[in-house]
């Protein structure tokens, strides 16, 4: 059973605000994300498993076949919940190769290959921040990373419940509308009280 979203955007809540590779971070676009599942069962005592994204509360398993077209009507499962899309794995690490252990090391881990690629990178430039922010994280100073992310513009907008989208959508219609009657009644009383 896999995660599988089509077009996902990571907005700042699905973040990490204790890593600095992600913490400054506002969006992500993972175009064929899979959840990551973490073996507990394999990681040694001074293993430390943190997430850098996560999906929204919203989510839930695809367990049977895969509809891959964007345009089709999803319907919600029953499980919904936040799922793991990037994850960060420090200390000692076991060999694949029966090779012992790796001592302090560090692993990181997308849920997707595509977001680095250049027809990618050229519409969501926030995709190449995370990157150099996750090299960076394994290779350099963390203080450097937050003075790349301050540069940060993408603000996308905030999930809404239903009854706060059916609040602004009949602002959007009505709201000019009352207004004008309101201001032509307002006029129209101030012209006759002055007759």
């Amino acid at each position: 059973d896999k995660v599988v979203f089509m077009c996902f955007r990571c907005t700042k809540d699905g973040f990490d605000k204790d890593n600095a590779a992600v913490a400054q971070l506002e969006s992500l676009i993972l175009p064929w994300v899979s959840s990551v599942d973490i073996n507990e069962s394999k990681l040694s005592a001074n293993s430390q498993v943190s997430y850098l994204a996560k999906s929204t509360k919203y989510s839930w398993l695809q367990t049977d076949s895969f509809d891959l077209n964007p345009q089709q009507q999803f319907v919600a499962g029953s499980n919904q919940k936040q799922y793991d899309l990037a994850v960060s794995l420090n200390g000692d690490i076991q060999s694949a190769f029966e090779e012992g252990k790796t001592g302090n090391s560090r692993i990181i881990l997308v849920g997707d290959g595509e977001f680095i690629e250049d027809r990618f990178l050229s519409q969501y430039p926030d995709n190449l921040l995370f990157f150099q922010n996750l090299v960076d994280s394994v290779s350099l100073d963390q203080d450097l990373i937050k003075i790349r992310s301050k540069g940060v513009t993408d603000r996308p907008v905030k999930e809404l419940s239903q009854a706060q989208k059916n609040t602004v959508k009949y602002l959007n219609i009505f709201g000019l509308t009352i207004i004008v009657v309101v201001l032509g009644i307002l006029r129209y009383w101030a012209r006759k009280k002055k007759k």
